[in-house]
């Protein structure tokens, strides 16, 4: 489960305008939380589940693209929000990295607004080991929602990882043996991250990293776990207007990706 060519060229390159000072502070990585894009109670919806033309789209302050190659979209539930697929598409067609994050109960109802690119991953959310002692336990449940995201997503041509999300010290053993599950349904990548952690917790994910997963997987979940959410603003312009912008103000990025 290597991370792809195109995706490791353009974070070795973000990686080196921080070494040498040109993005001083800068995160390779934007963290999009859709509260912030579409406000708490995520926009309205209409009858037919679309978003309603008085649905707000905001407008965020994106860093240059080649500073900062991928958007990760997370929070309660991504899917949830009327105007996320309009959104991901969006940022998609900026040449973004894109990442959803989600725990795939809603996707089998919305996988159909999405795009597949060789840039969108759907990132599907596990907070367990896999749960072997009740299988009727809302754990058991979340895990088979989880593993039929995966596979609606790869049928339909996604690319697909997963976050293990943990929490609490466990056996590693469990969650190895949840990713040799994982890779059984052809999943692209692993992420490991920890909310938060204290010493014991954070020698314990670095233990997981080291042994589960291979070193770009490793280096974007350290990123991911560093990255500080991105602020919205209302009142600065439509979404599709600031991608566009961005992408026509950096001629350094459209430069390297031509090379």
């Amino acid at each position: 489960m290597s991370i792809s060519l195109r995706l490791t060229a353009d974070l070795s390159f973000a990686l080196a305008l921080r070494i040498l000072g040109t993005r001083r502070g800068g995160s390779p990585i934007v963290h999009l939380d859709p509260c912030v894009a579409f406000g708490e109670g995520g926009g309205s919806r209409s009858v037919e589940g679309q978003p309603t033309a008085e649905e707000s789209e905001p407008a965020f302050n994106f860093p240059p693209r080649y500073s900062s190659p991928i958007v990760w979209i997370s929070g309660f539930e991504p899917l949830e929000h009327p105007g996320i697929a309009r959104l991901t598409n969006t940022l998609g067609s900026s040449g973004r990295h894109i990442f959803l994050e989600t725990s795939g109960i809603s996707l089998k109802h919305r996988l159909h607004e999405f795009q597949p690119t060789s840039r969108f991953y759907f990132a599907v959310r596990f907070e367990h080991p896999r749960p072997v002692a009740d299988a009727h336990s809302s754990d058991a449940a979340k895990f088979r929602v989880g593993l039929e995201a995966l596979r609606m997503a790869r049928l339909a041509g996604f690319l697909t990882c997963a976050n293990l999300v943990v929490r609490t010290q466990a056996d590693i053993r469990e969650w190895e043996k949840l990713l040799a599950e994982l890779c059984q349904h052809d999943v692209d990548g692993c992420l490991i991250t920890a909310p938060s952690s204290g010493p014991d917790l954070a020698g314990q994910v670095a233990e997981m990293r080291k042994r589960l997963v291979t070193r770009g997987w490793v280096l974007l979940s350290s990123l991911l776990e560093s990255s500080a959410p991105l602020s919205a603003s209302r009142s600065s312009g439509r979404m599709a207007h600031v991608v566009r912008s961005d992408s026509q103000a950096n001629p350094v990025s459209q430069s390297a990706e031509a090379g």
